[in-house]
């Protein structure tokens, strides 16, 4: 499938898209919270999930457009190209800012699409609200490189950038909806072996349960982007673990993990997400177990909230919140 015949879709639908939304919005069936332009975007997204999913889940390769770098967050941010691991890396931090805060960051897409191409600008907005040089990992993926190939790269990602001399001290370890799993799988794993753990965590959104059947998933049906998810739980499960694969495994839903030990967490969830109550089942075990753990519940807000910078005060909020706090556990 390529990105011009989905793009093709998504504008075909657009229109009808709209006229939904603002019948919704006329019938008072959105949250009080949404402008019309972020309702136009979650139902955009909406229809965009329920489009790639099958297609993605069956092994076929669709390359999404590239998220530029627009204004002044294109003018101030520079960039560069490596590898950690074996895996491709994107450097980036603030123009004319010396800084030895690292933020390795790892993208979305529900292990089976994603990439450092379509998470860009939020990688590109968190080093500028850390103050922090951001590097962003492409991490294989599902279902050519099923579990464990994607946390194999994290923690040789992780491994890599400790060999290179950076510092624990001054490093955090992110992502969202997958990515943030991911991000939590590797600090179980780092734990375990005994590697340097990072300063401190910021998780957005983060897929830790592939289990899950909590309220929030029929609750926030209605509301959610990630509302398609539903119907292909039972493939897309499978898809990423493999056949026999044990989505109980703490190291694929570290909601079940000994979480311990973990540095500081700062988890943002939205209120009318899927996902809600599997975040907040993991940020009151991170807490149970003696984690500095602070969940940000966004009012009325979506999946990966923050990513929607611009188009409702909430996510500009997150990333204030996020930057301070990368801020506060890293020296710079």
């Amino acid at each position: 499938m390529s990105s011009i015949w989905l793009l093709i879709r998504c504008l075909l639908a657009l229109p009808w898209l709209v006229v939904r939304v603002i019948a919704r919005h006329l019938l008072g069936r959105l949250p009080q919270r949404w402008p019309l332009p972020f309702a136009v975007a979650v139902a955009v997204l909406h229809f965009f999930v329920g489009a790639i999913l099958g297609p993605l889940m069956a092994g076929r390769k669709l390359n999404l457009p590239s998220a530029p770098l627009r204004g002044r967050l294109g003018r101030e941010t520079e960039r560069r190209a490596g590898v950690l691991g074996d895996r491709p890396v994107e450097w980036l931090w603030p123009r004319e800012t010396a800084s030895k805060r690292c933020i390795l960051y790892l993208h979305g897409g529900a292990f089976v699409t994603g990439s450092i191409d379509t998470h860009r600008p939020m990688m590109a907005q968190l080093a500028h609200a850390g103050a922090a040089r951001v590097v962003g990992l492409d991490y294989r993926l599902a279902p050519q490189h099923p579990f464990p190939a994607a946390l194999d790269d994290c923690v040789a990602a992780w491994q890599a950038l400790l060999d290179a001399g950076e510092d624990p001290r001054q490093m955090v370890i992110a992502g969202d909806s997958a990515g943030g799993g991911l991000a939590a799988s590797t600090l179980l794993v780092l734990k375990a072996k005994g590697l340097a753990l990072p300063a401190a965590a910021w998780l957005v959104s983060p897929a830790v349960d592939l289990a899950d059947d909590r309220p929030s998933w029929q609750r926030n049906l209605p509301f959610d982007y990630l509302a398609p998810l539903r119907g292909q739980l039972q493939r897309l499960v499978p898809t990423y673990l493999g056949a026999n694969g044990n989505p109980m495994d703490p190291l694929a839903s570290p909601v079940y993990g000994e979480l311990t030990g973990l540095p500081p967490l700062l988890i943002h969830v939205g209120e009318r997400e899927v996902l809600h109550d599997q975040v907040a089942a993991f940020a009151g075990r991170a807490q149970a177990a003696g984690v500095d753990t602070t969940l940000v519940v966004g009012a009325d807000m979506v999946h990966v909230y923050p990513a929607f910078l611009g188009l409702v005060p909430a996510a500009a909020e997150a990333f204030a919140e996020a930057g301070s706090f990368v801020q506060t556990h890293t020296p710079g």
